[in-house]
């Protein structure tokens, strides 16, 4: 018996959440029963751009379909196509890391919009995710021999969930902001019931983005814009786009790490993945320019 493909399971499980019969898809979707039945099953691996779109319009999922046939619509291809530099030799060294990042920022979003109470004034409440995904996180006793942290003990027998995070966060001034982002690690491991943690070695390439998803839950859009406004406002700027000729651009970076409770170094992440210190920034502060 064949192995469903991506492709296959996603179409089953939307189709089932639509409560749609092959048949009707099919009918709806303009192609064959059969057709659809076979990669369902795993024994067509691939269709057309076409059908995809179609199918995606008739279960209201719309990328759904397409992200798990490893597919692109027709207009974003072209679009891509266009920036060749991007696809050439900068691709794996800027490019591909620039989207693996990208395509977490929705999967952080998600993850802080369904965790009632998560937000507790400008900042993310990264104690209320962990135990919304079932653990207590306890700081862990430094250990001088390993300064790691260490985020996961063993998971339970009967639900294979760790039954306390303990968590190492140094000392120091940045011990706090070091916490709430193992916090928020945790709950984004726990979230996708990986329970084993690399950190701080950070090569795996499910690690990291495990990394780019925590950058985006402490830093949600709403809470960005927020902090982006309140410290554009604190350094003489009224705007939502600071000078970032002058000092006031490192100023404004450090308050919004501080307004969101963030490392220095996720703040600059996000406000430059939301496009808030790039063109538009530049273009304002430019003399003689009209807004």
């Amino acid at each position: 018996m064949m192995e469903p493909t991506p492709l296959g399971s996603a179409l089953r499980t939307l189709r089932k959440s639509r409560k749609l019969t092959l048949a009707e898809l099919a009918a709806r979707a303009g192609t064959g029963e059969s057709h659809l039945s076979r990669v369902e099953t795993g024994k067509r691996a691939d269709i057309s751009r076409d059908l995809i779109a179609r199918l995606e319009h008739v279960l209201d999922a719309p990328g759904e379909l397409a992200r798990a046939a490893r597919r692109l619509p027709a207009e974003r291809e072209s679009s891509l196509s266009a920036h060749a530099g991007a696809l050439g030799a900068q691709y794996e060294r800027l490019t591909e890391p620039a989207l693996r990042r990208l395509d977490a920022v929705p999967v952080g979003e998600a993850l802080f919009a369904r965790t009632p109470n998560s937000q507790r004034g400008s900042q993310v409440d990264t104690r209320v995710l962990c135990r919304f995904y079932g653990c207590d996180p306890r700081p862990a006793r430094a250990r001088p021999q390993s300064p790691e942290p260490v985020l996961f003990s063993a998971p339970h027998p009967m639900t294979h969930v760790p039954t306390r995070v303990d968590i190492n966060p140094g000392s120091g001034v940045e011990a706090g902001i070091r916490l709430r982002f193992l916090e928020a690690h945790a709950a984004v491991h726990l979230d996708a019931r990986v329970y084993e943690c690399t950190l701080p070695r950070m090569g795996m390439a499910e690690e990291m983005r495990f990394i780019d998803i925590t950058c985006a839950v402490l830093a949600p859009r709403t809470l960005l814009d927020r902090a982006m406004r309140i410290a554009a406002s604190s350094v003489g700027d009224e705007s939502d786009t600071p000078d970032v000729w002058g000092i006031s651009g490192v100023s404004l970076v450090e308050d919004v790490a501080t307004s969101l409770g963030i490392s220095a170094w996720v703040a600059v992440r996000r406000l430059a993945e939301e496009g808030l210190l790039e063109d538009q920034a530049l273009y304002e502060s430019m003399p003689g320019s009209v807004a």
